[in-house]
């Protein structure tokens, strides 16, 4: 098992991201992304859950799945800021990209 963890929604978001990216490097993005896939953990958070959560109206399906399966004690890796804040306001471990660009985190 992989040490990353994903929902569907999250793959689904990505995929619908990539296939926007033309030819020919599409092709060789959906090979590699085929493989990632095959290798994460993906976890399912249903969503009549995630809408339930207090998040949802702000972050909608996606986001707010997220936030529900951190309660499982994992790391959000996320260059949302918004979703970020939420994290850490709810007391989860949270890292934001940005910061790692920007060179604030080592």
């Amino acid at each position: 098992m992989s040490d990353i963890i994903v929902t569907p929604n999250t793959l689904t978001e990505t995929s619908n991201l990539l296939k926007m990216i033309g030819e020919p490097a599409r092709s060789h993005i959906a090979a590699t992304f085929r493989h990632l896939i095959s290798a994460l953990e993906e976890r399912y958070v249903a969503s009549r859950e995630a809408a339930e959560d207090a998040a949802f109206t702000r972050f909608w399906l996606t986001d707010a799945g997220m936030l529900r399966e951190l309660s499982n004690g994992h790391l959000l890796m996320t260059s949302d800021f918004g979703l970020y804040e939420a994290a850490l306001r709810r007391g989860f471990n949270a890292l934001n990209f940005n910061d790692l660009r920007a060179g604030r985190i080592i």
